[in-house]
C-alpha cells in the first residue's frame, strides 16, 4: 500500500510581502510556490490618498477614521488566506505553518476558514521575510 506524503504548507509573511512554500514531511525540504506581495500595504496610510498633510487629522469625520494602511494589510491578508483556504478545502496541504509578526499573524488566522484552522500546526509570532530559505529550515525545525 503507498502511503500517500504528508505535505506542510508554510507561510512566511509580513503585512506587504508573502512568500508560500510547500515541504514534504521529511521537513529538509522548502519548495517556492508563490510569492505575493502589496505596494499599497507598505504605504503609510497619511501616503494613501490623504490630502492632509502628516500628523493633520479632522475630528468627527467618517474619513479621519478609515487607517488606509489597516485596510491595505486587511486586503493583503484576505488574498493569502484564499490561497490557504482553497488549498485545505482541497486537500492540497495536510498541515500548515504560519509565520507573521503578531498583529497580521492574527490578521491571517481570523480569515482562515474552519478546515484550514483544523490544519494549523505552527505558529511563529516573528518577522522572518528577511531570511533565506536554509535560515528559515533552520529557525522552524531547528537542525
Amino acid at each position: 500500500m503507498i502511503t500517500p506524503k504528508k505535505i506542510t504548507w508554510i507561510v512566511v509573511a509580513d503585512g506587504s510581502k508573502a512568500r508560500l512554500y510547500s515541504s514534504y514531511k521529511s521537513r529538509h525540504n522548502l519548495k517556492l510556490i508563490q510569492k505575493l506581495e502589496s505596494e499599497k500595504a507598505r504605504v503609510h496610510s497619511h501616503d494613501l490618498g490623504s490630502d492632509k498633510p502628516h500628523g493633520i487629522f479632522e475630528r468627527n469625520t467618517p474619513e479621519s477614521k478609515v487607517d488606509l494602511h489597516y485596510q491595505q494589510e486587511q486586503h493583503f491578508s484576505h488574498q493569502i488566506t484564499k490561497i490557504l483556504n482553497y488549498g485545505a478545502a482541497t486537500h492540497q496541504l495536510q498541515s500548515l505553518i504560519l509565520i507573521a509578526p503578531p498583529k497580521f499573524l492574527g490578521y491571517l488566522k481570523h480569515m482562515l476558514s474552519v478546515q484550514a484552522t483544523l490544519l494549523l500546526s505552527k505558529e511563529i509570532n516573528k518577522d522572518l521575510t528577511a531570511l533565506k530559505d536554509e535560515e528559515l529550515k533552520e529557525y522552524i525545525w531547528g537542525f
